[in-house]
């Protein structure tokens, strides 16, 4: 908070132009691996030994590298068929299962996560991240089951899945390991398939919210022909062509024995590494970095970031070949860094806005009841809830079940928590969210009747709504309220006034009396009262909110009693005080004392010396003066952004005494 009251004091100094952080900067290199340039999923510039395609058709990698490459405590889970646990590219970043040299696992894994900058082979989205091993075997639903289940309880914080079962053969069990990870906060992520349609929808990926589902692109951009589609598609990642020749447009990435390629020979022939299932862990690898850059954000958080900072691709919005759009990491990253602020906001209980008599519903995870399926009631229940800081213009917003407990619509309803936003209501101040309860029933064995059991998993008045609100805010603006000038032994109260910025605030005020320039502390509550002495003095009070400071000063003046004191707050001398704010953008005001009647005009000029605009205010009376600037010239047209001199020249209207001053003041863009 120091730090940022002294720049704000640095910049109000009347010999300072303006003041800014020191920051420390970064070489824009290639990571050093030998094969990054065949890497057009990282860095794609359209070379031959990319297979041609389109520059900047890539996730932004490099750009993403900058802000980070994936911190050692967080863990990819790589649900597969097996890999090399101990190839050069993973190496002492493996746990799990034991090692074996299938190409998949081994290729996915290199995608999500080979170390980069290593002088080895080629880098991965996140070079850091550790990798759990969790090895399948054979396909089936319960070994995917069970290594969901090993992959949660190894501490996994992100979960690829590059495999899929047909629709018809949707599994409960298998649903109710991706509703456990769900809870325990994981992220899911899996590939759409490659039917290249969406008449069989592949699970996980038709999981739902649950998970994060991936589509294929090739190195134009264009959806990659195999891709499956559906609306239950999010983004789409690079996948590769499926093409024999040119291989190079497909994914190069680690395979066994320490090598790298973009096809492998199995089963006698040459297989291209291309499609869905090498496209999630590009995903993968971008949840693991937002993880890292940011260790707080939810399962939910990660699946709307990666879903809002895709580039959308195909048919304008959301589609069922792209979904949101092509994925972007360093976009990723940057929209959870400032200016923008992620911020998670909670709200309790609500108001049953309809209710459903839904005769029967299958649920799984009742508290104190078992699996199966009961006589329900089911209640919609809505909120509105108002942002504790107003956003600039309107912010993303979404739920997060995992911090909520009201229950979805679902049937069957696996008990996890929901909270959604009733589409339409997002405004810059407010949102309205939606959940369920449910009234549970139980036949009686004697008259065969449902009778009331009871609400799940609360009472209306007690559901939690956990929401994340994402966007900007204004800067931090403060101002004081209360009297100029006081009688001796009179108190004084004052305010100060908050606007824009976010988070809680915090108060320092301080005093200085006339001749002295130690400050003292006085509250640090919003108000502050103050009583007179013999002397006059200054108050200020510096406002932190959140990582913004700001201050604001007020002079008071000495009323000796039974005197105008309109005539005692006249100013002493001539004085022409530096803008503020400055710098600025849109407008600034300048203020300027006058001891006695005069003459004076105020005039703009930019650093050529041309004049900008002018006052010519002619006779004014003695006094505490100010005049606003918008930025706009004597036409009322913009001026460019830049420094601009202002300058102030008053003729005694009694001793024809001429003042004059000028200072310097930036506009912003």
């Amino acid at each position: 908070a120091e730090y940022y009251v002294e720049l704000n004091t640095m910049s109000r100094r009347p010999e300072v132009i303006y003041a800014e952080p020191n920051i420390l900067g970064k070489l824009f290199t290639d990571p050093n691996d030998p094969h990054f340039s065949k890497q057009w999923a990282m860095k794609n510039e359209g070379t031959a030994a990319q297979g041609g395609g389109t520059n900047d058709s890539d996730i932004d990698a490099e750009e993403a590298w900058e802000i980070t490459t994936g911190s050692s405590a967080i863990n990819i889970a790589i649900v597969d068929a097996g890999m090399q646990t101990n190839h050069q590219d993973f190496t002492g970043r493996v746990i799990g299962d034991i090692g074996d040299n299938h190409y998949h696992g081994t290729a996915v894994a290199g995608i999500a996560a080979a170390q980069g900058n290593n002088s080895v082979g080629v880098a991965g989205v996140a070079w850091n991240v550790g990798i759990i091993n969790e090895d399948l075997g054979a396909i089936t639903i319960v070994n995917a089951t069970n290594a969901i289940q090993s992959a949660i309880n190894r501490n996994a914080h992100v979960i690829n899945n590059s495999y899929g079962f047909d629709q018809i053969n949707n599994s409960f069990t298998l649903y109710r390991a991706f509703t456990d990870a769900y809870k325990m906060n994981l992220t899911t992520v899996a590939a759409m398939g490659n039917d290249g349609n969406d008449l069989y929808p592949q699970s996980p990926a038709n999981f739902g919210r649950i998970v994060i589902a991936v589509g294929a692109t090739k190195n134009t951009d264009s959806r990659k022909a195999n891709s499956s589609t559906g609306p239950h598609i999010d983004v789409v990642a690079p996948g590769g062509s499926g093409k024999d020749f040119p291989d190079e447009e497909n994914i190069f990435t680690t395979l066994p024995g320490d090598s790298y390629d973009n096809k492998t020979f199995i089963d006698g022939k040459w297989e291209p590494i291309s499609g869905t299932s090498f496209s999630t862990p590009v995903v993968s690898g971008i949840s693991a970095l937002l993880l890292s850059f940011n260790p707080s954000l939810y399962n939910d958080d990660i699946r709307q970031i990666i879903r809002i900072s895709a580039e959308d691709k195909g048919p304008s919005g959301f589609d069922n070949e792209y979904g949101e759009g092509r994925v972007n990491a360093r976009a990723a990253l940057d929209s959870i860094r400032s200016p923008n602020q992620l911020n998670h906001w909670f709200s309790t209980g609500g108001t049953v806005v309809s209710s459903l008599w839904n005769n029967y519903q299958e649920f799984y995870g009742l508290p104190g009841l078992g699996d199966g399926t009961y006589i329900v009631e089911r209640h919609e229940v809505e909120k509105t809830v108002s942002f504790p800081s107003s956003f600039s213009s309107t912010p993303h917003v979404w739920g997060r079940g995992v911090a909520s407990n009201g229950y979805s619509k679902a049937d069957p309803n696996f008990t996890m928590g929901y909270c959604e936003v009733v589409p339409g209501t997002i405004t810059n101040t407010s949102v309205r969210l939606r959940t369920y309860v449910y009234d549970i029933y139980i036949e009686d064995p004697v008259d065969g009747f449902p009778d009331y059991w009871d609400t799940y998993p609360c009472d209306p008045g007690q559901v939690v709504f956990a929401y994340t609100a994402l966007g900007t805010f204004p800067p931090l603006a403060v101002s004081i309220s209360g009297p100029l000038f006081l009688d001796f032994k009179e108190t004084g109260y004052y305010t100060v006034n908050v606007t824009g910025g976010n988070g809680s605030i915090g108060y320092q005020w301080k005093i200085k009396n006339d001749g002295s320039s130690i400050w003292s502390n006085l509250g640090i509550s919003q108000s502050q009262q103050v009583t007179m002495g013999t002397t006059s003095f200054t108050m200020k009070v510096e406002v932190t909110r959140g990582s913004e400071s700001d201050f604001e000063t007020k002079y008071v003046q000495y009323n000796s009693g039974g005197f105008n004191p309109k005539i005692l707050l006249l100013p002493q001398s001539y004085s022409l005080s530096q803008n503020h704010p400055n710098p600025f953008n849109p407008t600034t005001t300048i203020k300027y004392e006058l001891p006695e009647a005069s003459s004076i005009s105020l005039v703009i000029y930019d650093l050529r010396g041309n004049e900008v605009t002018r006052w010519t205010m002619g006779n004014e009376r003695a006094g505490y003066k100010r005049k606003t600037w918008n930025g706009t010239d004597t036409n009322g047209n913009r001026v460019p952004a830049g420094v601009y001199i202002y300058k102030l020249t008053a003729r005694s209207m009694e001793s024809d005494q001429i003042f004059t001053n000028s200072r310097k003041m930036v506009l912003m863009k």
